[in-house]
Protein backbone atom coordinates (compact mmCIF):
# COMPACT_ATOMS: atom_id res chain seq x y z
CA UNK A 1 0.00 0.00 0.00
CA UNK A 2 2.64 2.07 0.93
CA UNK A 3 4.54 1.54 -2.44
CA UNK A 4 1.03 2.13 -4.73
CA UNK A 5 0.66 5.84 -2.56
CA UNK A 6 4.14 6.34 -3.30
CA UNK A 7 4.18 5.99 -6.33
CA UNK A 8 0.61 7.92 -6.83
CA UNK A 9 3.05 10.82 -5.29
CA UNK A 10 5.66 10.92 -7.55
CA UNK A 11 2.90 10.42 -10.84
CA UNK A 12 1.22 13.45 -9.30
CA UNK A 13 4.26 15.81 -8.83
CA UNK A 14 5.57 15.25 -12.03
CA UNK A 15 2.40 15.39 -14.07
CA UNK A 16 1.75 19.03 -12.08
CA UNK A 17 5.84 19.57 -13.13
CA UNK A 18 4.90 18.36 -17.20
CA UNK A 19 2.67 21.82 -17.06
CA UNK A 20 5.41 24.11 -16.34
CA UNK A 21 7.65 25.99 -19.03
CA UNK A 22 10.82 24.11 -20.23
CA UNK A 23 12.79 27.88 -19.65
CA UNK A 24 11.40 28.84 -16.77
CA UNK A 25 13.70 29.62 -14.44
CA UNK A 26 13.01 30.33 -10.07
CA UNK A 27 14.95 33.49 -8.70
CA UNK A 28 12.63 33.21 -5.11
CA UNK A 29 10.64 30.23 -4.42
CA UNK A 30 9.24 31.77 -1.24
CA UNK A 31 10.24 29.80 1.37
CA UNK A 32 12.90 29.81 3.41
CA UNK A 33 13.64 25.62 2.83
CA UNK A 34 13.63 25.81 -0.66
CA UNK A 35 16.50 26.44 -2.31
CA UNK A 36 16.17 28.02 -5.77
CA UNK A 37 18.37 26.12 -7.54
CA UNK A 38 16.80 23.06 -6.10
CA UNK A 39 15.79 20.61 -9.10
CA UNK A 40 11.94 21.07 -7.83
CA UNK A 41 12.06 24.86 -7.12
CA UNK A 42 10.50 25.69 -10.33
CA UNK A 43 7.65 23.08 -9.38
CA UNK A 44 7.35 24.25 -5.67
CA UNK A 45 6.50 27.82 -7.35
CA UNK A 46 4.46 26.64 -10.15
CA UNK A 47 1.73 24.97 -6.71
CA UNK A 48 2.05 28.09 -4.99
CA UNK A 49 1.25 30.63 -7.89
CA UNK A 50 -1.33 28.08 -8.48
CA UNK A 51 -2.77 27.65 -5.29
CA UNK A 52 -2.63 24.29 -5.02
CA UNK A 53 -0.07 23.97 -2.01
CA UNK A 54 0.88 26.69 0.37
CA UNK A 55 3.63 25.66 2.46
CA UNK A 56 2.87 24.19 5.80
CA UNK A 57 3.23 27.22 7.70
CA UNK A 58 6.20 29.91 8.76
CA UNK A 59 7.07 30.87 5.47
CA UNK A 60 8.26 26.72 5.11
CA UNK A 61 7.43 23.96 2.58
CA UNK A 62 9.02 21.02 3.97
CA UNK A 63 9.81 19.25 0.73
CA UNK A 64 11.07 16.17 2.69
CA UNK A 65 8.18 15.55 4.86
CA UNK A 66 5.53 13.42 4.53
CA UNK A 67 2.21 14.57 2.59
CA UNK A 68 -0.84 13.29 4.46
CA UNK A 69 -4.04 12.30 3.11
CA UNK A 70 -5.41 15.95 4.24
CA UNK A 71 -3.11 17.27 2.37
CA UNK A 72 -3.27 15.53 -0.81
CA UNK A 73 -6.96 15.52 -0.41
CA UNK A 74 -6.84 19.86 -0.03
CA UNK A 75 -4.39 19.41 -3.36
CA UNK A 76 -6.91 17.59 -5.69
CA UNK A 77 -9.85 19.49 -3.95
CA UNK A 78 -7.83 23.01 -5.54
CA UNK A 79 -6.74 21.42 -8.57
CA UNK A 80 -10.51 20.22 -10.02
CA UNK A 81 -11.38 24.49 -9.27
CA UNK A 82 -12.53 24.18 -5.36
CA UNK A 83 -15.87 22.78 -5.69
CA UNK A 84 -18.61 23.43 -3.29
CA UNK A 85 -19.11 20.00 -1.13
CA UNK A 86 -22.64 19.17 -0.73
CA UNK A 87 -22.18 16.92 2.94
CA UNK A 88 -25.60 15.45 2.85
CA UNK A 89 -25.20 13.33 -0.24
CA UNK A 90 -22.19 11.73 2.35
CA UNK A 91 -23.98 9.38 3.97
Amino acid sequence: MKQRFTTFLATLFFSLSMALPASATVSDTGYSDVDAGAWYAESVAWCRENNLMAGVGGGRFAPDSTLTRAMLAAVLWRQAGSPAVNYTDAV
